[in-house]
């Protein structure tokens, strides 16, 4: 249900934007507001409170972000309050990133690995998944130190897992299976 409302609020400000060629002023707009979500607790409280009405809702964000927010997304906002799905707000302001990098090429990449990447690592890592994407690859790196090793890279919904976790549990599986072991030794 998330997932349909963040596409048909998110997807109209997309269109919208795309039609007006706004795609990446869209873009940054989007990326500050979410970081003012993530970042001031007291706004989002503000926005889910139940005892203020939708009318003093919209009049404070209007105060608050009519400087700093397009007519565009200022409006999806608005309508977003109004239809009160301000609790989506964050599912539709990614839908609308995602939607702005899948149509200017650029892939999100997650890449978990155990320790974080220094930046010649990462450097070479983008190049290579650029050359076999042929796309523009923006990488997320997420240290997760429980799998012990290697790495593990999501490309939408692939899954590349190199990690030394995942190859001690295949291990683990072979060793007790007997008739694993055999499968794995005739591939």
């Amino acid at each position: 249900m998330v997932e349909m409302i963040a596409k048909r609020y998110g997807g109209a400000l997309f269109a919208l934007a795309k039609e007006e060629g706004t795609l990446n002023a869209l873009y940054k707009e989007v990326s500050h507001l979410q970081q003012l979500l993530e970042t001031e607790k007291d706004l989002v409280v503000v926005l889910n409170h139940p005892n203020i009405s939708i009318g003093e809702k919209v009049s404070m964000m209007e105060s608050i972000f009519q400087e700093e927010l397009s007519k565009k997304l200022m409006g999806l906002l608005v309508i977003v309050l109004q239809q009160s799905r301000q609790q989506n707000l964050p599912e539709i302001l990614e839908h609308v990133q995602e939607s702005i990098k899948e149509d200017t090429g650029i892939r999100t990449v997650q890449v978990t690995t155990a320790e974080e990447l220094g930046g010649g690592e990462l450097k070479v890592l983008k190049e290579k998944l650029t050359r076999s994407t042929g796309k523009t690859i923006e990488i997320v790196n997420i240290v997760d130190k429980e799998i012990l090793g290697g790495m593990v890279i999501r490309i939408g919904d692939r899954v590349m897992d190199t990690s030394v976790r995942s190859q001690l549990h295949s291990m683990s599986r072979v060793l007790q299976d007997p008739e694993l072991a055999e499968f794995e030794r005739v591939r």
